[in-house]
């Protein structure tokens, strides 16, 4: 086990940026990456080309994108994220051309003082009428907007603000993706290994 990294700059640079460091064994199995920075957008990865330039360094396979919560925030409308969501998307091909991209639906959540946030409904029902790349539906998954209401089947697993989700909360959506996806990859494999 690692407890401890070190980093050294090359060369007598003063001064120097780092952009991340990846962490692997040898071992087979899946490599898994996550970024995530709170209130970021879609737009604010576009704004910095280097993140699409370095992100070949990884040799995905499945590049999983989950927007929407934020931009529902800036109102922004339906049509306009799925403007931004292709410029994402097409960002990423330039550079990954071999990997999978799948996208998530936005999980339900609420503005404040209980107004529904109509938004990411909008942003899910936009992900599923799209036929060009595979979207993971976990607004629909949740039940929409009652999942989050009192009585609803994660109102306990959503934190105060009605946007972000407590520890089980999040668990309990990994729990649901992961499920949904084993399933599909066995039906995949069940088909075709005939």
């Amino acid at each position: 086990a690692i407890n401890r990294i070190t980093l050294v700059p090359d060369g007598k640079t003063a001064m120097y940026n780092l952009n991340g460091f990846v962490i692997e064994n040898n071992e087979p199995g899946v490599v898994y990456h996550t970024i995530g920075v709170n209130g970021a957008k879609m737009t604010d990865y576009i704004k910095y080309p280097l993140f699409f330039k370095q992100l070949p360094i990884l040799e995905p396979d499945l590049i999983i994108l989950s927007f929407g919560t934020n931009e529902s925030f800036g109102k922004m409308s339906d049509t306009e994220y799925i403007f931004q969501l292709n410029e994402f998307i097409n960002n990423i091909k330039a550079y990954c051309k071999n990997a999978t991209i799948l996208v998530m639906t936005p999980p339900p959540s609420m503005f404040r003082k209980g107004r529904q946030n109509t938004f990411v409904a909008d942003y899910s029902v936009a992900l599923m009428g799209i036929n060009y790349l595979p979207v993971w539906d976990l607004y629909s998954r949740m039940s929409g907007d009652s999942a989050i209401r009192p009585r609803g089947d994660y109102a306990s697993m959503i934190a105060r603000d009605k946007v972000h989700y407590t520890t089980g909360g999040y668990e309990a959506q990994g729990q649901l993706f992961i499920s949904d996806f084993l399933n599909a990859y066995n039906n995949y494999k069940s088909k075709y290994d005939k």
